[in-house]
C-alpha cells in the first residue's frame, strides 16, 4: 500500500500542479487572517497556475491568471496603503449600487466573451470559462478593497471551477478548489466577525446539508460498486487503465482482466472487447490487455480492442461500435467497484444493455486508503457526470448526435434511457416507447431511440 500512495504523491505533488497547491493553500489561509504576506506568496502561485491551466486549453482561465497577478500587486498595495491617512485598509461592506453594477457586469460580459470565445478560440467550456473568468476578476478586486462580499463570489466561482477541472481532469487543482470552497466560507464568517457580525443560521445549514449530500454520493457509489449482476450476455466490456512503457498491466487493469477472464471462462459471455488508447506511458491499454488475455489461454478470435478512447464515457462508445459490428447488444461490465456505477450507467446512456460485474482484485477495492482516495475522486467524476447530462454537454464525440437540437427532449431521453434499459426493470425496451409514446419498436433504443423521442418532443 505504501508504494503506491508514494508513487501517487511523486507523480500528484512534486510537479507545478502540486506546488501551485500548496502556496494556494497558504496564501487563501494568510488572506482569512488578513495577513499581508497572502500577497507575495499569492504571485508565484499565479505564475505557476498560469503555466497549468495553458497546458490544458483554458484559455480564458490562462488569461484571467495574467490579471490575477497584476491585482496581487495592487491587492498587496492596497491593503497595506489604502486606508485612512495611509493606513492599512479595514473590511468593509460593498455599497449596493456598486454591487448591482457588478453582477450586471458578471452577466453581460460572461454571455459576450463566452460567445467570442466560442467562436474564435479553442475554450473546451466557453461560457461556464467566461463567466468564471469574470467572476473571479471581480472577487480578486473586491478582496484587494477588502469588501466582504468577496468571499460570496469566491464561493460561487470555487464551485464553478471545482467544475471546470474535474472536466479537464486536473483533479488535484478539482480538490485544491475544494478546500478553497471551505476557506472561502471560512474567510466569509472571520470577516464578518471582524465587522462585528454573527454566524447566519443559513450558512451552517448549507455546509452541513453540503457534506451529508457528499457523503450519500460516496456511500451510495460504494455500495452501488458492490453489487453483481450476472447475466448470460454477448461480451464482457472492460474499461482501459494504467500500462507500462513496455505494456505490463498496471494493477488495477490487471485484477479487471483477471476477473474478466473467469467470467469469459464461466461461459457468461462470449467474447471480450479491451478499451483504451495510448496513455501516458506510450503504450496503447486495450492492446496491452489483449497480449494479456492471450497469454492466459483466451482464443484470439475472442478478444477485441478499441484504441481511440480516453476515458469511461468514450470506453462505452466505441465499445459500443464494436458491437454494433458484430451485432451484439448485451453486455458485462467489468472495472474496479468504486467505478462501476458510472461505466455501467454510461453504458446504458448509449442504449447498450450493461450490467455490473466489478473486479475486487484491484488495489483499489483491498487497501483502505487507495479506497477512500478513489471513491472520493469518483465523487467528483459523478459530480462532473451529472452536470453534463443536467446542462447537455455533449461528452464525446459523437455520443448523442444531432441532439443538441432539442435539448429538453433530449435529457428526458436521457433519463427514461436509463429506465428503460434498467435490468432491474428487465431491460424491456417497449418500456421506454410504451412511457415515452413515441412508438418505438423493439432495438430502437440508445441513439436511434433517442433521435426519434427528441423529434417527437419537437413536434
Amino acid at each position: 500500500m505504501l508504494s503506491y500512495l508514494a508513487s501517487w504523491i511523486a507523480t500528484s505533488f512534486f510537479n507545478l500542479e502540486g506546488l501551485a497547491f500548496f502556496l494556494g493553500l497558504i496564501s487563501v489561509w494568510l488572506t482569512v487572517r488578513q495577513n499581508l504576506w497572502c500577497w507575495p506568496i499569492g504571485l508565484v502561485q499565479v505564475a505557476l497556475t498560469f503555466v497549468v491551466v495553458l497546458r490544458a486549453d483554458l484559455l480564458a482561465d490562462a488569461a484571467l491568471q495574467v490579471f490575477f497577478f497584476v491585482i496581487q500587486i495592487y491587492g498587496w498595495y492596497q491593503w497595506k496603503n489604502g486606508g485612512r491617512g495611509g493606513g492599512e485598509l479595514e473590511v468593509s461592506r460593498a455599497p449596493r449600487k456598486l454591487l448591482l453594477a457588478l453582477l450586471c457586469l458578471i452577466a453581460v460580459g460572461g454571455a459576450g466573451l463566452g460567445a467570442l470565445l466560442d467562436r474564435s478560440t479553442r475554450a473546451a467550456l466557453p461560457y461556464l470559462d467566461a463567466t468564471q473568468a469574470l467572476m473571479s476578476v471581480v472577487a480578486q478586486w473586491m478582496l484587494a478593497r477588502k469588501y466582504l462580499e468577496n468571499w460570496q463570489l469566491w464561493i460561487a466561482v470555487n464551485v464553478m471551477t471545482i467544475l471546470l477541472y474535474v472536466k479537464k481532469s486536473l483533479y488535484l487543482l478539482a480538490f485544491q478548489y475544494g478546500i478553497f470552497l471551505v476557506m472561502a466560507l471560512a474567510g466569509y464568517l472571520a470577516w464578518k466577525r471582524s465587522l462585528g457580525e454573527g454566524t447566519p443560521r443559513w450558512l451552517g445549514r448549507t455546509v452541513l446539508a453540503g457534506l451529508a449530500a457528499f457523503l450519500w454520493l460516496a456511500g451510495w457509489i460504494t455500495l452501488a460498486g458492490m453489487k453483481t449482476d450476472l447475466h448470460q450476455v454477448d461480451c464482457i466490456i472492460v474499461p482501459g487503465a494504467r500500462v507500462g512503457a513496455d505494456g505490463t498491466l498496471g494493477h488495477s487493469l490487471e485484477g479487471r482482466m483477471k476477473h474478466a477472464v473467469r467470467l469469459y471462462r464461466e461461459g457468461w459471455a462470449r467474447a471480450l472487447i479491451m478499451t483504451g488508447g495510448q496513455g501516458d506511458s506510450g503504450a496503447i491499454e486495450s492492446e496491452s490487455a489483449r497480449r494479456w488475455a492471450i497469454e492466459q489461454g483466451i482464443p484470439a478470435q475472442a478478444c477485441y480492442v478499441e484504441t481511440r478512447s480516453h476515458n469511461t464515457l468514450e470506453n462505452m462508445l466505441y465499445a459500443r461500435e464494436v458491437m454494433r459490428e458484430q451485432g451484439w447488444r448485451s453486455c458485462l461490465v467489468t472495472t474496479d467497484p468504486f467505478h462501476t456505477a458510472r461505466a455501467v450507467a454510461m453504458a446504458r446512456q448509449l442504449g447498450l444493455v450493461a450490467y455490473p460485474a466489478p473486479s475486487f482484485e484491484g488495489p483499489s477495492w483491498k487497501h483502505p486508503a487507495l479506497f477512500t482516495f478513489y471513491t472520493l475522486r469518483e465523487c467528483f467524476s459523478w459530480i462532473k457526470y451529472s452536470s453534463e447530462r443536467l446542462l447537455w454537454i455533449d461528452p464525446a464525440p459523437g455520443a448523442f448526435y444531432d441532439l443538441w437540437k432539442g435539448p429538453a427532449g433530449a435529457i428526458v431521453v436521457g433519463i427514461l434511457a436509463d429506465q428503460g434499459l434498467d435490468p432491474q426493470l428487465g431491460g424491456q425496451v417497449r418500456g421506454l416507447a410504451r412511457v415515452a409514446g413515441a412508438g418505438l419498436e423493439d432495438g430502437e433504443v440508445g441513439e436511434h431511440g433517442a433521435r426519434d423521442l427528441a423529434r417527437a418532443d419537437r413536434r
